[in-house]
């Protein structure tokens, strides 16, 4: 990373170059959300299936 010359504003330009190597393993561990998030994320989405419904009957 590096930050380039300034352009006459109060930010500065960043240089970042990325590497994409999917062979590579995850660093990060996949895991899964504990049970009381899992519960209100499925009930947020049901709520949002039952609110696209309603919208769609014109309730």
């Amino acid at each position: 990373m590096q930050r380039l010359p300034g352009i006459g504003s109060d930010h500065f330009p960043i240089l970042i170059r990325l590497s994409y190597e999917p062979e590579e393993k995850a660093e990060q561990p996949q895991t899964r959300p504990d049970a009381d998030t899992e519960e209100e994320a499925d009930k947020i989405i049901e709520k949002g299936y039952t609110d696209q419904d309603d919208a769609q009957s014109g309730i």
